[in-house]
């Protein structure tokens, strides 16, 4: 059975029960490809006293793919994550 063929037996509903209740275990593979710490943009509304009307600002700020992913699962789920070692402690994380 190849990949495609059980992803349409499982039922969606099946597997985000399964993640819910903690019973999957989550393999991340090359953490360290996601590159290092880097600058994004985002919008953001900010009201102008002088026009008396919001407007939208570009703005920038700094982070860290790799500790963003990190910082996004859950205490609670088990995870394995594979990468190299000086990458996973660049961004200063253990696993819990």
């Amino acid at each position: 059975m190849d990949c495609g063929e059980l992803r349409d037996r499982l039922a969606l509903e099946s597997v985000r029960s399964e993640i819910a209740a903690g019973c999957v275990v989550f393999l991340l593979d090359g953490l360290d490809e996601l590159g290092e710490e880097r600058e994004e943009k985002y919008e953001t509304k900010k009201w102008n006293s002088e026009t008396g009307k919001q407007e939208t600002v570009i703005e920038t700020r700094q982070y860290d793919p790799r500790k963003r992913l990190m910082d996004s699962i859950p205490s609670r789920d088990q995870i394995i994550v594979t990468c190299r070692v000086k990458d996973y402690t660049e961004i200063g994380k253990s696993s819990p």
